[in-house]
């Protein structure tokens, strides 16, 4: 991540483990992690980070906080379709700068632009191959390597909002 995390406040939407906290907490910043599924960062109540990680459970759509900088890697949106957007359509709105993992599809980065141009922020993406270990039961193999974008969305500040 670009610049210092140290005393930001960090959001994770839809942290599963909760990697990206730790690693935000380990940096100084207070993490926000947001899952429906608390069972899956199970592990992050048992670990003491100076209250540095809070954990809500919430559906993403429905959460309603801000912070410094969303990290995230939504769900890819394969089960139901563009469900990683809505991720990112709330990052967007609740914080200046975002770090979200996308799996790869025609037409991805055409969104990703529309997206990031129509609220007003700037885009990079990095292609990626990415090792996906079978985590969930619809998973069918063991590993895979899926084509992913790794994109940093940035609000661009214009004469009005100096």
């Amino acid at each position: 991540m670009r610049g210092q995390v140290r005393g930001k406040r960090v959001v994770d939407l839809g942290c599963g483990t909760g990697r990206f906290c730790v690693a935000a907490a380990y940096l100084g910043a207070e993490c926000i992690c947001v899952e429906l599924d608390v069972r899956n960062s199970y592990h992050l109540r048992t670990v003491q980070w100076n209250n540095k990680i809070n954990i809500v459970q919430a559906q993403v759509p429905k959460v309603g906080l801000r912070g410094d900088l969303v990290v995230q890697n939504p769900p890819f949106g394969v089960k139901r379709k563009h469900a990683d957007l809505e991720f990112l359509s709330l990052a967007l709105k609740i914080a200046p700068a975002v770090y979200s993992i996308h799996k790869d599809s025609p037409g991805l980065r055409t969104r990703l632009k529309r997206l990031a141009q129509r609220e007003g922020f700037s885009l990079e993406a990095l292609e990626e191959a990415y090792p996906l270990r079978a985590q969930y039961p619809h998973h069918r193999r063991v590993m895979r390597q899926v084509n992913v974008l790794i994109v940093r969305m940035e609000k661009q500040m214009n004469e009005n909002s100096r």
